[in-house]
């Protein structure tokens, strides 16, 4: 009776850290998805063509600077679910090949937006130097 009380306990033990693992998980994709649709929406931003129009290129730099600053500071977040993805995948979690795929993706998009922040402000720039 001893024994398999103990399997049962033993058993119970791996079928919440199953669940747990599962919850964990979850979060990460939730994160990752909190992160991306914030990222997709700076993009409609970064990605706007106001530059093609002469009208107030100074208004429209300082705007395109505040953007850009607003970007960098969110690299936390970003920063954060990476580390997390790290911790799940050195852990061996169950999902560590979705994890790093995430996480690839997750990078790609914010080294995307890094480019587009950079190249609107460099566009802008020759706007203003061309109608100056």
């Amino acid at each position: 009776v001893m024994n398999r009380w103990e399997k049962v306990k033993q058993q119970t033990t791996l079928r919440l850290q199953k669940l747990n693992d599962s919850k964990d998980y979850q979060q990460f994709l939730l994160a990752v998805h909190d992160v991306t649709s914030w990222i997709n929406e700076k993009m409609q931003t970064a990605l706007d063509e106001s530059y093609n129009d002469p009208s107030n290129l100074q208004g429209k730099i300082q705007k395109n600077q505040a953007f850009q600053a607003e970007v960098l500071t969110n690299r936390s977040r970003v920063d954060v679910v990476m580390k997390e993805g790290d911790k799940f995948v050195s852990k061996q979690h169950y999902a560590s090949d979705v994890i790093r795929e995430k996480m690839m993706e997750l990078e790609g998009l914010w080294k995307d937006l890094l480019d587009a922040t950079e190249e609107k402000k460099r566009r802008l720039l020759e706007a203003y130097e061309v109608c100056s």
